[in-house]
């Protein structure tokens, strides 16, 4: 008897946990549909509960995703609680963070701004100078804070285009930190150079370098020589005179 009445618990568990499926296609017997047609709004459909008639509910006011709440203004926008556009990168300057701001700048500025930053890049070589980059090394973008250049990446100026979705904040004062760089050394001199470094002056007495030799025939690889230079190499021939 114990044994028929756990026998029937078990039925009874299977059928009201499943859906009885007949032979074939047909659609299933369910005695508890709640799995299958549970009552819910699927993305981006219509809903007549609401006012506006739309499932996706607006996000509650002062909601922040997870991972994105960002105290620090001035990292984040390079201003300070006024809006004043700070001077200085708030990040430490150190010799990994001007390797990666070099490698950052090759790759998101040096097409417009060239690899020295003076403004003659691949976009303007083939735009035949119809689009004309700035000149990093001018006296004035020397000058301008380093809030200025991290607003100009992030909000984009005249024909550049915003780069924020591009360039993370991080890499953006990378890239900064490395451009005050490339502007010291334009301009750099003897005080730049740090103490203790041995300098070797030039010496006087050294032979200039000569000038380089025209260029090699195309056709036999071997070099190409002047006429002039053909007749000074060559000695002279004695012409006789007359008696």
């Amino acid at each position: 008897m114990t044994r028929r009445i756990f026998i029937l618990l078990v039925l009874a568990s299977a059928l009201t946990g499943c859906g009885l499926r007949p032979a074939g296609n047909t659609t299933p017997l369910q005695v508890h549909p709640d799995m299958d047609s549970q009552p819910k709004f699927k993305a981006q459909s219509a809903s007549a509960f609401f006012a506006d008639g739309r499932a996706n509910r607006p996000a509650v006011p002062g909601t922040i995703a997870y991972g994105h709440l960002h105290e620090d203004d001035v990292l984040m926008t390079g201003k300070d609680a006024s809006g004043n556009l700070v001077k200085s990168n708030p990040l430490p300057v150190t010799e990994a963070t001007l390797r990666y701001g070099q490698e950052r700048f090759n790759i998101n500025c040096a097409p417009c701004h060239g690899r020295l930053g003076d403004g003659n890049g691949l976009v303007k070589t083939r735009s035949f100078g119809a689009l004309n980059p700035a000149n990093l090394q001018e006296t004035r973008l020397r000058e301008v804070a380093d809030g200025h250049i991290f607003d100009v990446i992030t909000n984009g100026i005249r024909t550049m285009q915003p780069l924020d979705g591009n360039i993370p904040v991080s890499d953006r004062w990378a890239i900064i930190s490395y451009v005050r760089v490339l502007q010291r050394s334009q301009l750099a001199n003897i005080k730049d150079v740090p103490t203790g470094t041995d300098i070797k002056a030039p010496d006087p007495s050294a032979t200039p370098i000569p000038a380089a030799s025209p260029a090699a025939s195309s056709a036999t690889g071997t070099a190409t020589t002047s006429p002039a230079a053909s007749a000074a190499a060559s000695p002279a021939k004695a012409t006789p005179t007359k008696k």
